[in-house]
């Protein structure tokens, strides 16, 4: 119900969408070590919160997509291009196989595809930036525009997250709530 928040006001458009983790975002951009530009954004989100707080029907504007938070669960494929995937052993590991999995996930009904190459399960080690856009990046630019669902990269790097915005995908999935 509060997963996602889109409020337009003429040609200005104000959106939460965290999927449960904003109101952590939120709190961090009002944190005194946050930008300026931080703690306006916090603004402007818990306005929009506050006034379509309440809304059971909320669409979420993606590109030329839209996901329909309240009318119906929405499903999210999660695709990870790791070796040691906590929920499918790396058998998406290889570009070809990812892509095909991911193009699978959208026929069977995912409303988004949701691509990670870096494992946050217990013990996992951490990749650098470069290695997990060299995992996300081919599958998103193979995925993007040949399927239906909207593309979400899960990446909590800023420098990643924007190769994969640039690459075709409409959405970051950020665990860390934007810290």
């Amino acid at each position: 119900r509060r997963g996602g928040l889109v409020r337009r006001e003429g040609r200005k458009l104000t959106a939460a969408a965290g999927l449960g983790a904003y109101w952590r975002a939120l709190r961090a951009l009002q944190d005194d070590a946050a930008p300026p530009a931080g703690l306006r954004l916090a603004q402007a989100l818990t306005r929009a919160l506050e006034h379509d707080g309440g809304a059971i029907d909320v669409d979420m504007p993606i590109g030329d997509k839209v996901l329909p938070f309240g009318r119906r669960t929405v499903i999210m494929g999660i695709l990870n291009v790791t070796p040691d995937s906590f929920s499918d052993g790396g058998r998406y590991f290889r570009k070809e196989d990812a892509v095909t999995r991911g193009r699978e996930l959208a026929s069977q009904g995912a409303d988004v595809i949701d691509v990670g190459g870096e494992s946050t399960r217990p013990g996992a080690l951490p990749v650098d930036a470069t290695e997990e856009a060299a995992r996300v990046l081919p599958v998103v630019e193979a995925l993007a525009g040949t399927v239906a669902a909207p593309i979400s990269v899960d990446t909590y790097r800023a420098d990643v997250a924007a190769r994969a915005l640039a690459a075709g995908a409409h959405f970051i999935n950020d665990i860390s709530a934007l810290r």
